[in-house]
């Protein structure tokens, strides 16, 4: 399970999101739509660990693992595609 609880972020004085809560259980799905800019890169990576918010928690089970495909990653000379994507 991962629980999100008044989760806050914020660039040079721009709210990306405020006091957003969830809880995400085993077998759920989700899909995260909106505009560029809007934060979607940034609650991954919030939730990957990648990055702390400005307020808020983050719990999860200790045998959750988040996996996503960055957009700004340095690709292996060599590799294809499908063998980055295998790696996020």
């Amino acid at each position: 399970m991962l629980n999100v609880h008044n989760l806050s972020v914020s660039f040079s004085g721009e709210t990306l999101f405020e006091e957003i809560s969830f809880r995400l259980h085993p077998g759920d799905r989700v899909g995260l739509i909106g505009r560029n800019g809007a934060g979607k890169s940034t609650l991954l990576k919030l939730l990957a660990g990648d990055m702390a918010p400005d307020s808020g928690t983050i719990a999860s089970d200790k045998d959750l693992s988040i996996g996503f495909l960055r957009q700004d990653i340095d690709f292996e000379e060599g590799n294809t595609v499908l063998e980055e994507a295998y790696k996020a």
